[in-house]
């Protein structure tokens, strides 16, 4: 087999394991009970596939949070963050911070994102953006 015929033939074949993992994926969103162990369980795993939509995806679904579960959710924003999805990591540290407002963890982690993304935009961010950060640092 030539050079070129290999690259052709790994190429395919990756694009079909991808569509595979894809499908994989959706199925296990489908089946998945609505608790928010399985499908924080769920979303870990579709990081893990390299699914970082699908994951959120999962979170969305998420409707009960204790403390633990909220921190659970951090910790897939952060995952989602070094994935280039930071608003889906701030939807996320949102949802987590309406359905468990006593969890200081997702709080800071979002204190820190909009933080963040204050400095890189050299303090020019919008009027929502101010007030949702001057709320979260009031109710600290």
């Amino acid at each position: 087999m030539r050079f070129g015929a290999a690259r052709v033939a790994w190429k395919s074949c990756r694009a079909a394991a991808g569509a595979a993992i894809n499908v994989a994926c959706a199925a296990l969103l489908a089946i998945t009970p609505p608790r928010p162990d399985p499908l924080l369980t769920t979303a870990r795993i579709c990081l893990q596939l390299r699914r970082p939509r699908r994951a959120y995806d999962a979170v969305a679904g998420v409707n009960v949070v204790d403390v633990r579960t909220a921190e659970r959710m951090m910790k897939l924003a952060a995952a989602l963050c070094t994935r280039g999805l930071r608003a889906e990591a701030k939807d996320v540290l949102r949802r987590a911070i309406a359905l468990a407002p006593h969890a200081a963890t997702p709080r800071s982690a979002l204190i820190l994102l909009l933080e963040e993304d204050l400095r890189a935009a050299g303090g020019n961010i919008s009027l929502e953006q101010w007030a949702e950060l001057e709320d979260l640092l009031e109710n600290r």
